[in-house]
């Protein structure tokens, strides 16, 4: 799994959230998850650009994000948040 810098992002939120981490996009561009570390608790913030939501999306992604956080060493102090629709 590879994050993206959104440099717009970055600049909008500046440390709101805590230090941004990059941006990761699902196969299809499906879901789109934000991270953001926050005194040592990373945050992925999920969306959905292409306006689907978590019951008709099809791309996988919530596996590849914890694969991603046990693999960075923060699966202990990950969560994941969802838009609201």
């Amino acid at each position: 799994m590879q994050l993206i810098q959104d440099k717009a992002l970055k600049r909008a939120v500046g440390r709101d959230y805590g230090k941004y981490l990059g941006t990761y996009f699902s196969e299809r561009r499906e879901a789109r998850a934000d991270l953001f570390d926050l005194g040592g608790r990373v945050t992925a913030y999920i969306s959905y650009p292409t306006g689907l939501n978590p019951t008709n999306i099809e791309d996988p992604y919530y596996d590849e994000l914890l694969d991603y956080a046990e693999s960075q060493g923060f699966a202990n102090r990950f969560r994941i948040v969802y838009a609201d629709y």
